[in-house]
C-alpha cells in the first residue's frame, strides 16, 4: 500500500514513473464532477501541483513529469462531452497544446511529448468505440491506419520511440470487453497474443526500448467485483 491521494477519483490521466509520476483529471462522485486536479507522486507521497485549464476525465496520458501531455476526455458531468483538447505539462503547470483531429474521451495514449501516438476512445459517432488512431511528432498529429478492433476503456500505449512502437491492450465496453492485444511498427496494426483474461479500465505500465517490451497489467472490470488479477509480457 502506497499513500493516498488527497481526492478520491476515477477516470484519471496519468504520466511518468514510480518516483516521478503525475495524475490528473478524473471524474469525482460525489457531487458527480470532473476535475481539474493534478498532484505529483515522489514515491512516497501525493502533492498537488498546479490545475489543468480545462476539466475532464477518461482522459489520455503521455510524458514524463517535466515535459507530459494531457490528451482529449470528457469535459462532463455537469453538460460537456468528448473534447479535443490538449495540455502540455512542463513540472510545474500546464499550458495549450494542439489539439487532437477528433473530440475522444476513454482513449488509448502513450509515449512522449514529442512522440505520442492513441488509439480507440469514445467519439460523438462511435458511442461504443472507435478504431482510429493518429501519431503526434511533436508540431502536428498524423492518423495512422485503423486498429483492427475498434473499442474504448484501453490501455496500451508508446515508448520512446511511439512512432515505430506501440501497443493496445484489451478494453471495450459492457457486454463486449475484449482480451484482444494489437502492436504498432510505425505502419499497421498487427494481432498480437491476447490477454488471458478480458477486461477493461485496466493499468498498465511499460518499460524497455520500446512500447512493447516489458508490459505489466493490472485490474479492470467487468462489475460487478471488478478483477484482481495481474498479467506480464516480457
Amino acid at each position: 500500500a502506497g499513500n493516498s491521494r488527497s481526492v478520491a477519483v476515477s477516470g484519471t490521466g496519468s504520466f511518468g514513473t514510480l518516483t516521478a509520476g503525475v495524475s490528473f483529471g478524473g471524474y469525482e462522485y460525489p457531487p458527480n464532477t470532473a476535475k481539474t486536479t493534478t498532484e505529483e507522486y515522489d514515491g512516497t507521497n501525493w502533492s498537488s501541483s498546479n490545475a489543468l485549464s480545462q476539466k475532464r476525465y477518461g482522459l489520455g496520458g503521455a510524458g514524463i513529469l517535466t515535459a507530459g501531455m494531457a490528451i482529449g476526455g470528457d469535459s462532463g458531468p455537469p453538460g460537456g462531452g468528448n473534447i479535443t483538447t490538449v495540455e502540455n505539462y512542463g513540472g510545474t503547470s500546464w499550458t495549450s497544446g494542439t489539439a487532437i483531429p477528433t473530440a475522444t474521451s476513454r482513449l488509448m495514449a502513450g509515449g512522449t511529448q514529442t512522440a505520442a501516438i492513441i488509439a480507440g476512445g469514445v467519439t460523438p459517432g462511435a458511442p461504443n468505440g472507435t478504431n482510429s488512431s493518429f501519431s503526434w511528432n511533436g508540431s502536428s498529429w498524423t492518423a495512422n491506419p485503423n486498429i483492427n478492433t475498434a473499442r474504448h476503456n484501453a490501455l496500451g500505449g508508446g515508448g520512446p520511440t511511439s512512432q515505430s512502437s506501440g501497443m493496445v491492450i484489451a478494453g471495450g465496453y459492457t457486454g463486449s470487453i475484449v482480451s484482444n492485444v494489437e502492436t504498432w511498427d510505425g505502419s499497421s496494426w498487427a494481432t498480437a497474443p491476447s490477454l488471458g483474461t478480458a477486461r477493461n479500465q485496466h493499468q498498465n505500465s511499460q518499460n524497455g526500448n520500446n512500447a512493447t517490451e516489458q508490459v505489466f497489467v493490472a485490474g479492470g472490470a467487468p462489475p460487478p467485483t471488478g478483477i484482481s488479477t495481474t498479467e506480464e509480457w516480457s
